[in-house]
């Protein structure tokens, strides 16, 4: 039998965005050395995740961080007991083109899985952050990821989930991976906070942060809380935009009871809204990327226009005080840009597509071996 003292925290380790990052996680450092395990998101910067082992050594000799996409993951564990395998899956779909000024296309968001060994037993321990934007898709992929590979092991998964209890994505986690929000009795918030200095005005309080677990035999819920909540002692700053979630868990040496294959009706009716929603964007990406053509098209036949009207006046453009060389050179200038825009745009909604019809694929085959189960 063992106590499990687990913490998550989004520690906002944005590099240019975020406020003082080193300074912060030199505080977070001390205070999550209480700890057992910890899963931390956003830290993006290998540097930072140095800092951290250099300071954390002592306390967790066993840690991993996971890097993907241009800017990483932002994933990593600490762990008092051996990380004895390490796995992870880059969600397919990561931020979208016309929205790049959000930054999220060039990060790698993921789920990491991290198998602890304990005195009483291995625990299957996950640490994942995903989009607000495409939480439907990678929820999704979460599911998939830790069916195939959770095991006859007790699990705890933990993370920056961008989803609210109230949305239809929680449903995966909850009726579809039949996992317990530790805080699901008693709700508190756990992001923007009014309280919190880093919040932005325009923000209301949300709670997007959990841990969650299987209950089972083997692992029992003790007790929850927020922690690194308000600010840090003699600062006045928090640490950080986030609060913590800390639970307390008792892992006993009992064998875990494979789940049924067969889901609940709920987790059907789940997929079921979750592919309708995946077809729609879908039908959304296809709509915009004729009108991506369309104005590619208008503004070539534009351009040739006014190239063709340009060589047969040129007297008229003379007259005009107009340089002909300057004005075909602009339009052959903007027709390029405008093919490379248009091939890079084609590129992605192809990449994007594919990856939708992946993911409804899978719910198809999934659908199906349901309706076999439960004829069986």
């Amino acid at each position: 039998m063992t106590t499990l003292k687990v913490l998550d925290l989004n520690v906002w380790g944005i590099h240019y965005l975020a406020k003082r990052i080193r300074e912060r996680l030199g505080f977070i450092a001390e205070e999550i050395k209480q700890y057992d395990i910890v899963g931390l998101q956003e830290v993006w910067s290998r540097q930072d995740y140095a800092f951290l082992v250099e300071k954390l050594h002592l306390c967790f000799p066993y840690s991993h961080h996971t890097h993907r996409g241009i800017i990483g993951s932002g994933l990593c564990v600490f762990s008092r007991y051996p990380i004895v395998t390490v796995c992870a899956h880059r969600f397919t779909i990561n931020g979208s083109l016309p929205e790049i000024k959000d930054g999220e296309i060039f990060t790698g968001k993921s789920i990491l899985l991290c198998r602890i060994h304990t005195s009483a037993g291995d625990i299957a321990f996950y640490n994942t952050h995903t989009n607000p934007k495409n939480r439907d898709s990678q929820l999704l992929e979460v599911y998939q990821f830790v069916e195939a590979t959770r095991g006859p092991l007790p699990v705890i998964l933990v993370g920056d989930f961008n989803t609210k209890p109230t949305h239809l994505a929680y449903s995966i986690l909850t009726k579809c991976l039949r996992l317990q929000d530790v805080f699901q009795d008693d709700p508190v918030d756990t992001c923007d906070l009014k309280s919190n200095i880093f919040t932005e005005s325009h923000m209301t309080p949300k709670r997007i942060d959990f841990v969650l677990f299987s209950p089972c035999a083997a692992l029992e819920l003790k007790d929850h809380r927020l922690a690194l909540s308000g600010p840090i002692p003699g600062k006045p700053f928090p640490f950080s935009d986030h609060e913590g979630v800390e639970a307390v868990f008792l892992l006993k040496d009992k064998p875990v009871i494979p789940l049924s294959p067969k889901l609940s009706d709920e987790a059907i009716q789940v997929f079921n809204e979750i592919s309708e929603r995946l077809e729609a964007k879908k039908k959304k990406l296809l709509t915009n990327t004729f009108r991506v053509l369309s104005s590619f098209a208008i503004t070539f036949i534009l351009c040739l226009l006014v190239i063709f009207t340009a060589c047969n006046h040129t007297l008229f453009l003379t007259l005009a005080s107009v340089n002909l060389h300057w004005l075909t050179t602009s339009c052959v200038g903007v027709v390029c840009a405008g093919g490379v825009v248009y091939v890079v745009h084609r590129f992605y909604t192809i990449r994007i597509l594919n990856y939708l019809e992946a993911n409804l694929c899978e719910l198809r085959t999934l659908f199906e071996n349901q309706n076999y189960l439960r004829r069986s």
